[in-house]
C-alpha cells in the first residue's frame, strides 16, 4: 500500500505539440500510456513539466468514470390486454358480490310505523306493498321456545282498471 501511495504522488504531464492540449497522469497510469498521441487532436504529444495547479486529468480517468445509458423497447400489450381483462372480470365479481350482499341485506318483512295512526310501510320480500287494506303480524311462544309467527296482508293489486284483492297469509293454521 505504501508504495502505491508514494507512485500516485509523482505526476507526468503529457503535452500535444498541435493544440497545447494537456493530459496529468500518475506514475502508475503513465507505465501504460506509451507512444500516446493527443485526445483531442490526434497530434504527437511530449512530455511536459506539472504545474502545481495541474489536477490528475486524461484519458484513463475518462474511461472509469463514464456512464452507460441503457434503452430498451420493449412491446406490453398483450400484458395490458391481459390486465385489462382481468380489471373486467374484477369488476363482474364486485358487481356480483354486491347483488348477493343486497339479497342478503332483503328482508323477509318488515313493517314501519312513524305514528301511531298511521298506514303501516309493508315491505314483504324486499317489495313494497301498496293499497293495504288489513296487516296483521303475531307472534306468540309460551316457553323461551320460539313460537308461532303469523302473518296476514290483504291488499289491492297495481292495477288501476280493476280492483283485485289479494292476500298474504303465512303461518295461519286454520
Amino acid at each position: 500500500m505504501a508504495d502505491n501511495k508514494s507512485c500516485e504522488g509523482k505526476l507526468t504531464t503529457l503535452e500535444c505539440m498541435k493544440c497545447g492540449y494537456r493530459e496529468v497522469f500518475t506514475e502508475q497510469q503513465f507505465r501504460f500510456t506509451d507512444g500516446l498521441s493527443c485526445d483531442v487532436c490526434n497530434g504527437p504529444t511530449q512530455p511536459a513539466l506539472t504545474r502545481p495547479e495541474d489536477k490528475i486529468r486524461n484519458r484513463r480517468m475518462k474511461s472509469q468514470s463514464t456512464k452507460t445509458n441503457l434503452s430498451m423497447n420493449m412491446d406490453f400489450s398483450e400484458s395490458i390486454k391481459g390486465l385489462k381483462a382481468i380489471q373486467r372480470e374484477a369488476k363482474k365479481a364486485t358487481a356480483a358480490l354486491k347483488e348477493l350482499e343486497e339479497q342478503k341485506k332483503e328482508k323477509y318483512l318488515v313493517i314501519e310505523l312513524d305514528e301511531l295512526g298511521d298506514v303501516p310501510k309493508v315491505l314483504y320480500k324486499g317489495k313494497e306493498i301498496n293499497k293495504k287494506e288489513f296487516v296483521n303480524f303475531q307472534w306468540t311462544t309460551k316457553s323461551d321456545v320460539p313460537g308461532n309467527t303469523d302473518i296476514i296482508i290483504d291488499y289491492y293489486g297495481d292495477n288501476n282498471w280493476l280492483l283485485e284483492r289479494k292476500s298474504i297469509r303465512e303461518g295461519i293454521s286454520s
